[in-house]
């Protein structure tokens, strides 16, 4: 009988794939680009909602309800939720796929919106 002892190899792992390429002043620029926009969607809610406690609230002598305060301070988080989000997602991604990915989370902002505001009706949001 032989005593031959195989060695076994461990397989070698295939090595990480290196991030591709990004200028940093273009990711920058697309960032603050897509950041403005979802900035103004952010400042556009905030400014619905002072609105909407003046007139209502101040002077109609309404109070908000629980959904109301979930519905307007939700709506000035999301853009920046999805924002966040969207810079986390790609942050090993290339920079075109920065791009589409920040249009979508900015679609995505403003279907939101527009599905909030359709279905808002300030008799269930505040009390009258």
């Amino acid at each position: 009988m032989s005593d031959d002892r195989s060695t076994v190899e461990a397989p070698v792992a295939d090595p990480v794939p290196a991030a591709p390429f990004r200028p940093t002043w273009l990711v920058l620029a697309i960032s603050i680009l897509f950041g403005l926009f979802f900035a103004w969607d952010a400042w556009e809610a905030v400014g619905n909602f002072l609105s909407i406690t003046q007139y209502y609230v101040d002077g109609l002598g309404g109070t908000i309800t629980v959904l109301g305060w979930f519905v307007y301070l939700g709506s000035i988080l999301l853009p920046i939720v999805i924002f966040a989000a969207a810079l986390w997602l790609t942050r090993r991604r290339s920079v075109w796929q920065l791009a589409v990915v920040m249009f979508a989370g900015l679609c995505l902002s403003a279907a939101l919106w527009l599905d909030i505001i359709a279905r808002a009706n300030p008799v269930v949001l505040l009390n009258l």
